[in-house]
């Protein structure tokens, strides 16, 4: 048995890891919340970090999960036509990768940015 296409298994785990940078993203913003120094701009932060997490990234994972089911069947079915189909995956990776490395970054900045109001709520 071939072994399932990288780009599918990157695809997976950066969705996982949206799903935990939001859930550290939420637990900072509570923190902020106790310290009072949450405002519309951190809630506007943690909004945005739900919709990359819980929205934007999903939405991209669908799209592989048609691919994902063809590679299997073909696996199974047609492992003659295996090429095409993990050709099919590297193409629709290649056009979906700059959209996830840009969620990933703009997440990484969410991040940031919550950790350092959170450090700078802690001293006040």
């Amino acid at each position: 048995m071939a072994d399932r296409p990288e780009e599918l298994e990157i695809v997976e785990r950066l969705v996982a890891s949206a799903s935990f940078s939001h859930m550290f993203a939420f637990g900072l913003h509570r923190e902020l919340v106790e310290l009072q120094g949450d405002t519309d701009h951190t809630r506007m932060l943690l909004g945005e970090s739900a919709d990359i997490a819980l929205a934007q990234m999903p939405a991209l994972e669908r799209d592989f999960r048609a691919l994902t089911d063809q590679w299997s069947e073909v696996q199974l079915l047609d492992p003659a036509n295996l090429d095409s189909v993990s050709h099919a995956i590297e193409v629709r990776f290649a056009e979906v990768d700059p959209k996830l490395q840009t969620l990933i970054a703009r997440h990484d900045e969410i991040i940031a940015e919550l950790v350092a109001l959170v450090r700078n709520a802690r001293r006040s």
